[in-house]
């Protein structure tokens, strides 16, 4: 038996179920979340016990899986975007649906996939300082061109410089409903034909990315996360760090991959994404005041 654990505020349970607040604080209204509000406490302080939760999932989701099955003769259907050559890259489309949840034994897994602490195991090697110079300068010569075309660059200098097998950036976007969502909007390397294909904000590697702020390490990430089981080739391990705009406003991740066992990243593969992250983020934000100071003066003429 699971052991129970305290959940003591949105957070915490919206960080247990893997979903965003807003998300669980709907369930609790539409769904009968079990949240709980102490007494002598504002509206606004919450806890839930862990144990209530599993059991909350377990009946919601045969609920929903029977009304489906009802409704459709078969299991409640998952889709995604489809892309050239056949291959899905995805979410499945019952977004507020409880089969979205992480659950106890999803969390346990979670421990195994993402090894994070293994980059300062490893031992680490060397960059070439021309090599990653070389980078930077190629970031540089894309300045004037389109946000899109900055993107490429850094996934390519990414691949390059870190011998990764494919290197991506997912930019968070928000559907008609106000649901954030990860866009793989560039894309280098074997996995390069699934560019345009989405993965969840919550329950993801890049979700937890950027709700911890710093990069992860996953391996072999499609055990745990369902949308990265069509990748093919398969992700053996991948490299995820979060990009900021300005207030830490998140405007995405930037990853590399590895599509066998022999590509290990280690603490150097962290330092030389950082760097190009961090510049292109930048090179992003100057250009954007430089587009505002434009539009502005443009309408004080007018």
């Amino acid at each position: 038996m699971n052991e129970r654990k305290i959940l003591n505020s949105w957070k915490e349970i919206s960080g247990y179920l893997g979903r965003g607040v807003r998300t669980i604080q709907r369930y609790e209204a539409e769904l009968k979340l079990p949240v709980r509000r102490p007494k002598g406490q504002t509206r606004a302080s919450v806890m839930a016990f862990s144990d209530e939760i599993d059991h909350w999932l377990e009946e919601t989701l045969t609920a929903r899986n029977k009304t489906s099955e009802a409704r459709n003769g078969s299991a409640p259907h998952t889709s995604s975007r489809p892309h050239a050559n056949g291959s899905r890259i995805g979410t499945p489309h019952h977004r507020t649906g409880a089969c979205a949840f992480a659950s106890s034994r999803n969390l346990e897994l979670l421990k195994s996939v993402v090894i994070t602490p293994e980059l300062w195991r490893r031992p680490a090697h060397e960059t070439d300082p021309e090599r990653l110079n070389a980078g930077l300068r190629e970031l540089t010569a894309h300045l004037q061109g389109s946000e899109l075309g900055l993107l490429n660059t850094l996934v390519r200098a990414g691949l390059k410089l870190c011998d990764a097998h494919t290197a991506g950036f997912s930019t968070l976007c928000k559907d008609e409903k106000g649901e954030e969502f990860f866009r793989w909007d560039a894309l280098a390397g074997a996995l390069e034909h699934a560019v345009g294909g989405t993965t969840p904000r919550h329950w993801s590697p890049c979700g937890l990315t950027l709700d911890r702020q710093s990069p992860q390490l996953v391996s072999y990430p499609g055990r745990c996360f369902e949308s990265l089981r069509p990748a093919q080739p398969p992700i053996v391990e991948g490299l995820v760090l979060p990009v900021f705009l300005e207030s830490r406003q998140p405007l995405g991740t930037v990853w590399i991959v590895s599509h066998d066992k022999l590509r290990k990243f280690d603490c150097e593969d962290v330092r030389v994404m950082n760097s190009l992250a961090h510049f292109t983020a930048a090179a992003i934000r100057l250009a954007r005041a430089q587009s505002r100071f434009a539009s502005e003066r443009s309408a004080k003429r007018a």
